[in-house]
């Protein structure tokens, strides 16, 4: 049985930074604070954030369309065909 990756797990399990904390890491950031490690970590940690909103913003706006559609669908599905009418029960042929 094959190992499993949990790294997949844990990034789409791991809360985001919030808007007001990644203004204060980002503004601390431009401040001054120093040290090779915590920068990186930093940096990491915003590009992640700002990678995930990017994809919570896709995954919104294809719902969207995808709603669009099938409303769409649904709404041409309840009209006739060209060419059909109904029969003297009322129902299209």
């Amino acid at each position: 049985m094959p190992a499993l990756d949990y790294s997949l797990f844990i990034r789409l399990c791991w809360d985001m930074l919030t808007d007001e904390q990644a203004k204060e890491i980002e503004d601390s950031r431009q401040a001054g604070m120093t040290g090779p490690v915590c920068a990186r970590w930093v940096d990491e940690l915003l590009e992640d954030r700002r990678q995930r909103i990017d994809r919570q913003e896709y995954v919104r706006k294809r719902l969207r369309d995808a709603f669009t559609y099938l409303e769409k669908l649904l709404n041409r599905a309840s009209e006739p065909l060209p060419g059909e009418r109904p029969n003297r029960s009322g129902k299209l042929r």
